[in-house]
Parts: C-alpha cells; sequence; structure tokens
C-alpha cells in the first residue's frame, strides 16, 4: 500500500490546484465505472479516503468476529468535491497498516457490491488493488492533461 501512495503523491506532487480539480475524460479499463472516467485527481484521492475509511471500519468490525451491519454500496463512496490531500489519506493509511497485522483471519464476512463474501484479510487485499487500479486512473488523467 506504501508503494502505491508513494507512487501517487510523486505523480501529483508539483500539481497546482487547478491541475488537480481538472476533470479530464479518460478511456475506459478494469475496475474504472463508465461514471467515473471523467473526474479529477482530487475527485479520486478524496474517493480513496472515503474508502480508505469506511474499509477499515468493516476490517474492524469482522476482526472483532461481529457482523459488519452498515451497507456497503459504490454510490456512497462518490467523492463530492471535499478537499482531501494525499497527506491526509497517508496518515490515515498508516494508521490502518499498523492495525491490519494484528488482525488473524475473521471468519466473519461482509459481502462487497461487486464480489463475493470476504473475510477482513480479503478487505485488506481488496483495498490494496482497489489503490492501485485507482493509480492507475490518475496516471491516464495526467497523460489527458
Amino acid at each position: 500500500m506504501d508503494y502505491e501512495l508513494n507512487s501517487i503523491e510523486k505523480m501529483i506532487n508539483d500539481l497546482d490546484e487547478n491541475e488537480l480539480d481538472r476533470r479530464v475524460l479518460i478511456d475506459r479499463f478494469l475496475g474504472i465505472e463508465d461514471d467515473t472516467r471523467d473526474w479529477s485527481v482530487a475527485l479520486v484521492i478524496e474517493h480513496l479516503e472515503i474508502v480508505s475509511t469506511g474499509i477499515i471500519q468493516v476490517i474492524k468490525t469482522l476482526s472483532e468476529e461481529k457482523p459488519f451491519e452498515g451497507a456497503i454500496s459504490i454510490k456512497a463512496v462518490k467523492p463530492v468535491n471535499r478537499s482531501v490531500t494525499i497527506k491526509e489519506l497517508r496518515q490515515f493509511i498508516k494508521e490502518y497498516e499498523t492495525f491490519i497485522p494484528k488482525n488473524k483471519n475473521s471468519k466473519m464476512t461482509k459481502a462487497h457490491p461487486w464480489f463475493i463474501e470476504f473475510n477482513n484479510k480479503d478487505w485488506n487485499t481488496f483495498l490494496a488493488i482497489h489503490t492501485w487500479v485507482h493509480k492507475r486512473q490518475i496516471k491516464a488523467i495526467l497523460r489527458g492533461m
């Protein structure tokens, strides 16, 4: 996860606010829905923060062998143009990464809207893949600027 965030940070480090907020239509690729193809870098970063925050709650609950009662929906993780920086996302991920190794695989699971039932470790793996997909999205946005 750190590798992906470092890569994202290097890609966007020199962008000004206008560049961060510029929406760019990109070609569709695996993992990107049609309605997310015109996001800005800032929207992608915000989405990553929303998803990361939600997944840690799922992982914490499943790690306690409790059912996660909250609904998980694609609509709920769409960005709303709230300013989130890569540094805020990185701080959250650092806290997350110190928490993850302490957990054994849970028996309790929660379904992802697109996939199967995930236990706590599956959700951890999903978050890493999800971050990688959106790193590709950021690369495509930057190519289109």
